[in-house]
């Protein structure tokens, strides 16, 4: 109606910077912001007036951060997704005005083409039905999981036995080198011998490990 912030303040009894931060709170289109994210959430709370209206206000309230724009977007998710059957072109997005407020819808801009603008909610639900055609059984879940937990089971076994042979070969072959250094010792082999089975034994075992 023309009236400045501070007499609506003064006329409902509030604080300019009360009324602020009521304008400006998402509680009353039904959404929520939390201190750990920037974006919002939906409630599960009656919004109290339209996103129209709401975001019409907070460029109001501050038109150098065209607020009111950037949500523009969020009234409208699918908007770059959405094709008409008729003529396949996309689909644009648009208000039509009700009794008491705006409705967002998308409509296909072909002049003359047959397809009838379909309100967000409806569309979003859609989308929401279509999407839900590709969730898997909870059977088959616990299937997938069951035969994914067998598989790395049989991993780890497989991991297991293959740890325990190892062992089991770096065992021997550190016996076959105690014995070369014995054959050293009571003049079986010579030093050159004794330099290249050694040298082999540990090349060996190095492999192993």
């Amino acid at each position: 109606n023309g009236k400045k912030q501070y007499q609506i303040a003064d006329e409902l009894n509030l604080s300019r910077q009360r009324l602020n931060n009521i304008l400006k709170n998402p509680l009353y289109i039904g959404k929520l912001k939390t201190n750990f994210f920037d974006e919002l959430t939906q409630g599960n709370h009656e919004p109290i007036i339209d996103d129209i209206t709401f975001y019409k206000a907070q460029e109001i309230l501050n038109p150098k951060k065209r607020s009111y724009n950037i949500k523009y977007k969020d009234l409208f998710p699918l908007k770059r997704f959405l094709k008409c059957p008729y003529c396949d072109r996309k689909l644009t997005a648009c208000f039509s005005q009700g009794r008491h407020k705006k409705y967002p819808y998308y409509k296909c801009a072909t002049k003359g083409c047959a397809y009838k603008p379909i309100r967000t909610e409806y569309a979003e639900y859609l989308f929401i039905e279509y999407l839900k055609s590709f969730e898997m059984e909870k059977d088959f879940i616990d299937s997938l999981f069951d035969n994914a937990k067998e598989f790395l089971s049989g991993k780890q076994q497989d991991n297991k036995n293959l740890i325990a042979y190892l062992k089991k070969e770096i065992t021997q072959l550190e016996d076959k080198k105690s014995k070369i250094e014995e054959f050293v010792i009571d003049g079986t082999f010579t030093k050159e011998v004794y330099l290249k089975k050694s040298n082999d034994v540990e090349e060996d075992i190095i492999n192993k490990k």
